[in-house]
């Protein structure tokens, strides 16, 4: 068995269905086994949730909405699904939609909305889509089994997040499945309570429900289709040079998750891990592309590290006693409060000669957060025995992550130097126990040229060769190739353009035959040479002017603000 899980990017739009139907559609033929878990189309999650907040504030608007959030599933239907065959699942659809209506009724006439209520409201948008992808998969001749979430996996009444009955719902995965075969579809994120309440699992829910289904069949692997090539080794978002790694080991990839890699949903990983089913992320629009495989399976790696990550958003509470006496015991407290009141410690530091730590929460739980440690501590406060707690805002977290970093001496040497280097200032670091990671607390607006530094550093093969990219292959260019070629020098061509061909390989041309590169390479209208160069972002990159073109002047400041040279 084999459970492929397509997030909302990838059945946002009828079109995008169209392409996870090719993908089921290849993978019945490979193997018939197998469960595909969806999420709600792209959008409908924030909108549902949306739509249950202005229902309960009795803002009118709130009708609108849910006429929209109806046509836009019916133009799905009537996209995937030819006119002969529309109507069952329309009334279908309609039928769900009717008793969404009547639930946001409820909550307009309560004027509230309980956590158990905005559960069973944000849980329609996984209903619906498994309908809707059920249908179109039926429809092109591809036979699955609809199921219902709410039937295989138990909870607590955590409403919002719900906690997962481990052993009740594998039981009852397992009691369904039997010896049953084939292909069957299941809409993620919810789930229900012993008595049958809905309950949601929380955002990226949708893949936990693929790794519970996956644990409890013992499937042969767990498939994440989304929108990238896979886990890669920073957000491109932020650095443009990020690759995908082709594999990762577990416990990586849950470090990489909770510092911010959004692939990755955390929760996934133990189901997965206890039961050693790899999982691989895959991209629903380049099924063509490798992916990356998580498992458990040493792998050797070129690079000192597997990734950076980070978090946004963050804040920090600077606590101090007074006195030198230990503060475990205030440690512990404060540990208590804030997670009784649900607020996550991202990451803390003590200080080795004085009573004092950090902890770092989001930015939005901040506040509270102070206020509980100054509450609880109010006569400490009173006394003198204890500084005032300070709050330091506009603050992100960067770590770097790899099981290598135990054996390899100098990784956090090489962290921090390239950060002065930099002039990028650090409030906090901290070490993970297992030593898969090294962090440290940066300001905001350093964040993204932190990420890009660091990743230069890490994940550039030759760091002290400079990096070529060349424009105009007249006379001038020509013989300056001809001259770097015959003096052997250290200089790695990535880059040669004219003004009708582009030619680009991250790893290098070989001088020798730019010529033949360049002939074979991509029209120059087709693709923004600079633009390119600028989002490969590779080390010590030296742009190469060999024109008398004011066009290609004036792009000189987009260059010098990347950080790259010029020669001209």
């Amino acid at each position: 068995m084999k459970i492929l899980k397509f997030g909302g990017s990838s059945v946002a739009n009828a079109d995008h269905i169209q392409k996870v139907i090719s993908i089921v559609s290849e993978q019945q033929k490979t193997d018939g086994d197998f469960i595909v878990v969806v999420s709600a189309l792209g959008g409908v999650t924030d909108a549902l949730i949306d739509l249950a907040n202005k229902a309960m504030q009795a803002d009118a608007s709130w009708s609108a909405l849910f006429g929209e959030l109806l046509a836009q599933h019916e133009q799905a239907i009537c996209a995937l699904i030819d006119k002969n065959h529309q109507q069952p699942v329309l009334q279908q659809i309609q039928q769900i939609f009717s008793q969404l209506q009547q639930s946001l009724n409820g909550i307009h006439l309560l004027g509230e909305l309980s956590a158990r209520s905005l559960d069973k409201v944000s849980s329609v948008g996984e209903q619906v889509s498994a309908t809707i992808i059920h249908a179109a998969l039926n429809h092109q001749a591809i036979d699955c089994q609809l199921l219902d979430a709410k039937k295989l996996i138990v909870t607590d009444e955590n409403f919002g997040a719900a906690e997962v009955l481990i052993a009740q719902s594998y039981q009852q995965i397992g009691d369904f499945f039997g010896k049953r075969s084939g292909g069957f579809l299941v809409g993620g994120f919810m789930a229900a309570t012993q008595d049958g309440t809905v309950t949601t699992l929380g955002r990226g829910g949708s893949d936990y429900t693929a790794a519970l289904l996956g644990a409890a069949l013992n499937a042969t692997s767990i498939e994440i289709w989304t929108d990238v090539d896979g886990v890669l080794t920073a957000d491109p978002r932020k650095v443009r040079s990020a690759f995908p790694l082709t594999d990762i080991r577990y416990e990586e990839a849950a470090e990489l998750a909770h510092f911010g890699a959004k692939v990755i949903y955390p929760k996934i990983m133990k189901p997965a891990r206890l039961k050693q089913i790899p999982i691989q992320i895959k991209n629903t629009f380049q099924p063509q592309a490798k992916g990356t495989r998580i498992s458990n399976a040493a792998v050797a790696s070129k690079f000192d590290i597997q990734g950076i990550s980070s978090l946004a958003d963050v804040c920090l509470l600077r606590i101090r006693l007074s006195d030198d006496r230990t503060i475990g015991e205030m440690i512990a407290q404060i540990f208590d409060i804030l997670s009784r009141a649900g607020i996550k410690i991202l990451l803390t530091t003590q200080a080795s000669h004085e009573p004092s730590f950090c902890i770092a929460v989001a930015s939005d739980q901040a506040r509270r957060a102070k206020k509980m440690v100054e509450d609880t501590f109010a006569l400490a406060l009173e006394l003198q025995k204890m500084q005032p707690v300070t709050l330091v805002e506009d603050l992100s977290i960067i770590a770097i992550v790899g099981r290598q970093m135990k054996g390899v001496p100098g990784i956090s040497g090489r962290l921090f130097s390239t950060l002065g280097k930099n002039n990028i200032n650090v409030f906090a670091i901290a070490q993970g126990s297992s030593e898969l990671n090294i962090s440290a607390v940066i300001h905001s607006q350093d964040e993204v040229p932190a990420l890009r530094a660091i990743h230069r550093e890490f994940f550039t093969a030759d760091r002290n060769k400079p990096n070529v990219f060349l424009v105009g292959t007249g006379l001038i260019g020509a013989a300056l190739l001809e001259q770097v070629s015959q003096a052997g020098s250290p200089i790695q061509l990535c880059g040669v353009a004219n003004s009708r061909t582009t030619a680009i390989n991250r790893n290098g041309i070989a001088l020798e035959q730019w010529r033949t590169e360049l002939a074979a390479g991509m029209a120059a209208k087709d693709r923004d040479f600079i633009d390119e160069m600028i989002r490969l972002d590779l080390a010590n990159t030296v742009f190469v002017d060999c024109t008398s073109s004011d066009e290609i002047t004036a792009r000189y400041g987009a260059i010098l603000q990347a950080g790259m040279a010029i020669a001209t």
